[in-house]
């Protein structure tokens, strides 16, 4: 039995990734979003440091009204519009895959589960919950996320690296 590169075999066209898959990825994302939130709110003191791998690696429960790295703070109506945009934008897309870009969906239900993660946290509670803190022995400072942002970033990889896999359509007659 050959062993294939998970990368490979993510974004491999011809092991299509049917519609059902894209949204029972993006359901999963959201609800392991979800629920790593609910943990960090019941059990984590807001911004006090609970160190997983000292000096490099942080819970830390902290509220976020903005964006990555907090752009846009307190335009929560504004970025919560935004989600419900890309979010919709991206099922159609997905949706409409062919056969020969079904690959592409894996990422998009990355993207999917972790925008409607967020957005649910907006909704709610009008700001997002974050606790990964990712740092260099304080001396740098990622800024700090959850897992709606770990798969948006990862479903963006995806999605670009099998965007590459495909080449592009051919135009037919009458066709601009």
């Amino acid at each position: 039995m050959k062993l294939l590169h998970p990368i490979y075999t993510l974004t491999n066209p011809t092991r299509p990734v049917s519609r059902v898959t894209f949204v029972i990825l993006a359901l999963v994302t959201c609800v392991l979003d979800q629920l790593s939130k609910m943990i960090v709110v019941l059990y984590l003191e807001e911004s006090v440091p609970v160190p997983l791998v000292p000096g490099l690696l942080d819970l830390r429960h902290v509220v976020n009204t903005g964006a990555a790295w907090s752009i846009a703070s307190g335009h929560t109506g504004m970025l919560a519009g935004f989600s419900v945009l890309i979010s919709v934008v991206i099922a159609v897309m997905a949706w409409r895959f062919g056969p020969a870009e079904q690959g592409l969906r894996i990422g998009l239900g990355l993207i999917l589960g972790g925008a409607v993660g967020n957005l649910i946290d907006r909704v709610r509670l009008g700001y997002v919950v974050d606790f990964i803190d990712a740092h260099w022995f304080d001396k740098a400072h990622w800024p700090i996320f959850n897992v709606a942002d770990s798969a948006i970033c990862i479903g963006i990889g995806l999605w670009l690296l099998a965007s590459f896999r495909y080449a592009p359509r051919e135009k037919t007659a009458g066709s601009s």
